[in-house]
């Protein structure tokens, strides 16, 4: 590690020291953890900077949208429900003549 990259490395350090530390609540020792999670995975951090930093640079690349395509919601198969006629309920309520056609809307059985 040559002198410049130590003296990055240490500013860097110091600047995530300071950002931790302005947390309150933290326990004993937890901003140093913190501060050396964040240092062992600064080659990432940096391999994400520099993309970022390509990106700003590159002219902005069109929005493709693709186009809307209408589907139909499936509906799921229905399943025969004995209880869902509320046969009694509907002949008291409703009378003979709704109870029929509630029966005679259903078209299977299984």
């Amino acid at each position: 590690m040559t002198r410049t990259e130590r003296s990055a490395r240490k500013e860097l350090r110091a600047l995530i020291e300071r950002a931790v530390t302005r947390e309150s609540g933290l326990p004993d020792g937890a901003a140093r953890r913190i501060v050396n999670r964040v240092l062992r995975q600064s080659e990432r951090i940096g391999d994400i900077c520099s993309a970022l930093r390509a990106t700003g640079d590159a002219p902005p690349q069109p929005v493709v949208v693709a186009p809307a395509v209408a589907v139909e919601p499936v509906a799921p198969p229905q399943v025969f429900d004995p209880y869902a006629i509320g046969a009694v309920v509907t002949l008291h309520r409703h009378g003979a003549g709704v109870l029929m056609e509630r029966l005679s809307a259903i078209s299977r059985v299984e």
